[in-house]
């Protein structure tokens, strides 16, 4: 919120108009139309919940013990008890919590109430390892880690229950990319108990309703209503899922600045303190790196274009500055998972990057995804030409200067069409995610200087047309 009120008059889902209503009354919103129905009656609903002397009452304005969440917000975020009753509710707090802020112990209550049941640590033949992130636009090292893990898994022992989740405000979901891979199932949590981590060393599971049901309504939800960027309520979802799929060493890759959810780097070292904590008070060692998020992150927004821009990568195609970068991130996180586990940092690291130059690591990408169900005539056809196979018969257009001079890029608008205009998705009746195919590569990077006519991207998929003129806006060209 910001000094002025914002004016809302489109229709509301129930959550928002709980969300709506608490920023209404903080000053913060004033509502109009479609939106001033949603809110009288999501206050029909409210002042039922939280009626002076209700327990709910406790919970506005004040940190709620994990007891409390248990009793009145259980049912709120149950996955049976789905109702505009219960959905209102749950917008209504989390607009409250996020206006005055979720302090470390709240935090810490409401990791163990999202993360609920957690199974015992089990004791493997081999150590295991992952990298969860925090967010960012067009963030790929979740394409381009795992088969670089797997590459290694035999030599070093280890083995990664990788988690992915879907997209979340202005950042693209992993399990969205992936999902455009014809035939790729990401395991579900029930398959934890049958997974030895050797035979298949790397698995993607599903940061989802199966692992932790709470978080994954709330999630949902803090996308829906925007309740997202605060550190609280972050750390608490993030660390549910450490917590409930356990890992012997959790890297938290935390990205801020303009284009991540925590906007500067002190806000970041909270965030990171705050999960370590967590962590230790549910014996996960949690390892925290800080990266800056300054603008689009490689060459390419969507989900076709990154699994494309992630496997050219692995091969060593036409690798630019920015792959490069890319490239020494995934390596960053080898270092520091040997340094961890007590092995050489320089020797994984020297083990790495032949497992680039060599073309394992590409193999490995092939081998997750036959791993993960998908059919050989597709990876055969993905290992000659991954940019065919996934985006030859997409249909695509090309948008062009308007102008000459200095360009630089709108990336949340530039995430936005990809995540919402042309990565849109849709669940089916048994639950499966369908995501359209397509995606945004960009030919030109922020801060270059171009001519009126120039190429400047290439969107690919079904909403091409719609989505270039969209793009030619996010396409910011000063003198």
């Amino acid at each position: 919120m910001d000094s002025n009120k914002t004016i809302l008059s489109l229709p509301l889902t129930p959550a928002q108009s709980g969300c709506a209503l608490r920023l209404t009354q903080a000053g913060g919103l004033t509502t109009e139309g479609a939106a001033a129905k949603a809110v009288l009656n999501a206050e029909s609903i409210i002042s039922r919940v939280f009626h002076k002397d209700s327990e709910a009452s406790s919970m506005l304005g004040h940190a709620a013990s994990l007891q409390t969440l248990e009793r009145v917000a259980g049912p709120w975020f149950s996955q049976e008890a789905q109702s505009v009753y219960s959905e209102t509710a749950a917008g209504y707090w989390l607009a409250d919590a996020f206006i005055r802020g979720v302090t470390p112990s709240e935090a810490a209550d409401l990791t163990r109430f999202l993360a609920g049941q957690t199974p015992p640590r089990r004791q493997g033949k081999v150590t295991t390892i992952r990298r969860y992130p925090t967010g960012g636009i067009s963030e790929k090292q979740a394409l381009l880690l795992p088969p670089l893990i797997r590459s290694l898994a035999n030599e070093f022992r280890w083995c990664s229950p990788f988690l992915v989740a879907a997209k979340l405000a202005h950042t693209g979901g992993t399990r969205d990319k992936l999902a455009v891979i014809p035939g790729f199932k990401i395991a579900s949590a029930t398959e934890l108990a049958r997974w030895n981590g050797i035979d298949c060393p790397v698995r993607y599971f599903s940061a989802g309703a199966d692992l932790c049901p709470r978080d994954a309504m709330m999630y949902r939800i803090r996308g829906e209503t925007g309740t997202v960027a605060d550190t609280g309520l972050m750390s608490s979802s993030i660390m549910s899922k450490q917590i409930a799929l356990p890992a012997d060493v959790v890297i938290l890759d935390i990205l801020h600045g303009p284009t991540a959810f925590l906007q500067n780097r002190a806000g970041a070292e909270e965030f990171g303190k705050m999960c370590s904590v967590i962590g230790n008070l549910n014996s996960t060692k949690i390892v925290t790196k800080l990266r800056e998020s300054a603008s689009i992150l490689g060459r390419s927004v969507g989900s076709s274009t990154e699994i494309v821009e992630a496997a050219e990568l692995l091969r060593g195609d036409a690798r630019d500055e920015s792959g490069q970068r890319e490239i020494s991130t995934s390596l960053g996180f080898i270092r520091i998972f040997a340094e961890e586990l007590g092995l050489d940092p320089e020797t994984a690291l020297n083990r790495a990057e032949k497992a680039i130059n060599s073309g394992e690591a590409f193999d490995a990408m092939i081998n997750l995804f036959v791993d993960h169900g998908v059919a050989r005539n597709y990876t055969n056809s993905f290992s000659k030409n991954p940019r065919k196979t996934v985006l030859g018969n997409l249909k695509r257009k090309t948008v062009f200067a308007e102008e000459s001079g200095r360009l630089s890029w709108d990336a949340l608008s530039v995430a936005d069409i990809a995540n919402n205009q042309i990565n849109s998705c849709k669940q089916t009746d048994d639950s499966k995610i369908i995501v359209n195919e397509g995606g945004i590569e960009l030919l030109v990077r922020d801060g270059s200087s171009i001519r009126r006519g120039e190429p400047l991207a290439i969107i690919y998929g079904e909403n091409s047309e719609t989505a270039a003129k969209s793009l030619s806006s996010a396409a910011l060209i000063t003198a």
